[in-house]
């Protein structure tokens, strides 16, 4: 059986452990990321999915229903347990809210995922 079209491939870990350590807004924050990112194909030759994406804070309210104060906490929550990393232009990792305030911040998945990912591809 050949893939579903207009879908986004979804890291089996984010079912088989990781979805029921999460909030539900926790969860909504990595399900955007995860659209926006493995959604999209970087490379149609190789099939490469993009790594990372920008994605403002106006966005993901909108996408996930949730308040900007919920949003903050998630993704705060999210960086801490390594289900996402946020960066700058200039690709260097934000870890705090005061490192993310009022900045153009790049999601991806995090080392929970993408170690997994590696290793599998090994």
């Amino acid at each position: 059986m050949s893939f579903i079209p207009n879908t986004t491939p979804t890291p089996n870990w984010l079912y088989n452990g990781e979805m029921n350590k999460m909030s539900d807004t926790e969860l909504r924050v990595v399900l955007v990321v995860t659209r926006s990112t493995l959604g999209w194909e970087a490379n149609a030759e190789t099939g490469m999915r993009k790594q990372e994406d920008w994605i403002s804070h106006t966005q993901l309210i909108e996408k996930t229903g949730k308040s900007s104060r919920a949003i903050s906490m998630a993704i705060d929550n999210c960086v801490k347990r390594g289900w996402i990393e946020t960066r700058n232009k200039m690709r260097e990792i934000l870890k705090t809210p005061a490192e993310r305030r009022r900045r153009k911040i790049y999601y991806r998945l995090g080392n929970i995922f993408t170690d997994k990912l590696s290793t599998a591809n090994s």
